[in-house]
């Protein structure tokens, strides 16, 4: 019977019939229709996040963010958990879920609906939708998402860099306005150092070196290999020093996995590497950062760079390409920025398809730094420093609530 309706659906789709977009479109319509009052009037001084809220994606976190920091603003917000989940998929924990199960709402009275989700999926005739997308490249994404701005009058940028692409692939018609991400700067409970590295059988004494990353990000663009070259360039087997990698996703991405690996056995240094696979809560990542001694990202193209962020945020100093959203904080005074040449594109990743160039970095200037920071460990203590204090400035609730309370008074006026 399976293979008899997956029959169906491939001659479906080579007739250029998508009968799973049909479905959806009709989901969301009905959804919309149930959820949305069509008397009385909505308000224009608060907002809906739509997204799925329990989902274990960059998207959904990004919704979260939007609704822990909106919560300690005077804006209005509702939460629509969308539910949009087309294939198999994961989930916060338990514990993580708490948080949002008294906020999300099954009517949308708000006027303004923010959406989290692979467009053109959530929008509403009845609500001004603005929709909050996410791109790593300068090129790409319209030819992919062709709908991406129809039934939008308004798309949210959280990076400046975001922001440039954006409004050079917009119909006029459609407003580009900028929110700096709503990064929460309150810190959960953090165990010490000490205890965090005997949790993960990193050595006390070591210099760490950490990157994260998740499979499904796109194993290419996230350049987990050029790390490791960097790590094997910067230090021999006589130093003392751990390269931990912490992944996501490595049982559905397993022959990427396996890529990792082999790249780590190709240098002869699996005895100085740590690879940590499982989910862990957020604290608890948080705290590995904290008991790092450098966050190290040599990307390929970022729309924010959260791993970098979230680094800074917890005093550690990060080495990182000089290219994507990252370059909102990561500057000459709070990071070591790496030099990269543009060169055409290379993965398998459908959703890239039609991006023509990403960031190549130098490897070779990564480990100079990694070196430097390991032999001169005030230098990147200073940067630390620096960059814990623009962050806690830059991505201040006030900040935040300013630069939403802005893109309202527009969406308003507007209407």
């Amino acid at each position: 019977m399976k293979a008899i309706a997956q029959f169906i659906l491939g001659i479906l789709r080579y007739c250029g019939i998508d009968v799973y977009k049909m479905y959806l479109r009709h989901l969301v319509r009905h959804m919309w229709t149930n959820a949305i009052p069509t008397k009385g009037n909505p308000r224009t001084d608060g907002l809906c996040l739509a997204f799925d809220i329990f989902q274990l994606t960059s998207l959904s976190q990004a919704g979260r963010d939007f609704a822990d920091k909106l919560k300690g603003t005077s804006i209005p917000i509702e939460l629509f958990d969308t539910e949009i989940r087309p294939f198999k998929p994961t989930y916060i924990s338990e514990d993580e879920k708490q948080p949002y199960r008294n906020i999300q709402t099954h009517t949308i009275h708000q006027k303004a609906i923010f959406s989290f989700s692979i467009p053109p999926l959530v929008k509403s005739p009845l609500r001004t939708n603005v929709v909050v997308p996410f791109w790593e490249f300068e090129s790409g994404m319209i030819e992919v998402f062709p709908d991406l701005f129809q039934g939008s009058e308004y798309v949210i940028s959280t990076s400046r860099f975001c922001e440039r692409y954006f409004k050079r692939i917009a119909p006029k018609e459609v407003n580009v306005l900028y929110v700096r991400y709503p990064f929460p700067l309150a810190k959960g409970k953090s165990r010490d150092r000490k205890t965090t590295r005997a949790t993960y059988g990193i050595p006390s004494d070591s210099f760490v070196v950490i990157f994260n990353f998740s499979y499904s990000s796109c194993y290419e663009r996230k350049n987990p290999e050029a790390v490791i070259d960097a790590f094997a360039r910067a230090f021999n087997a006589s130093d003392n020093a751990r390269l931990v990698i912490k992944t996501a996703h490595a049982a559905i991405n397993s022959e990427k996995a396996a890529l990792l690996e082999q790249k780590i056995k190709s240098l002869d240094i699996g005895d100085r590497v740590i690879l940590i696979e499982n989910h862990m809560p957020h604290d608890d990542l948080l705290s590995l950062f904290a008991s790092s001694d450098v966050y190290t990202s040599l990307h390929r193209g970022e729309g924010l760079g959260l791993g970098m962020l979230e680094a800074m945020s917890v005093g550690t100093p990060v080495i990182c390409t000089n290219y994507g959203g990252n370059a909102d904080f990561c500057t000459q005074d709070t990071a070591f920025l790496v030099n990269y040449k543009r060169v055409p594109i290379q993965t398998d990743i459908k959703r890239y398809r039609y991006v023509k160039e990403w960031a190549e970095p130098d490897v070779n200037q990564a480990a100079l730094y990694l070196r430097q920071v390991y032999v001169h460990p005030d230098l990147g203590r200073q940067k630390a420093e620096a960059a814990t204090s623009f962050i806690n400035d830059f991505y201040s609730i006030e900040n935040f609530e300013k630069d939403v309370k802005s893109a309202l008074a527009i969406i308003s006026n507007r209407n």
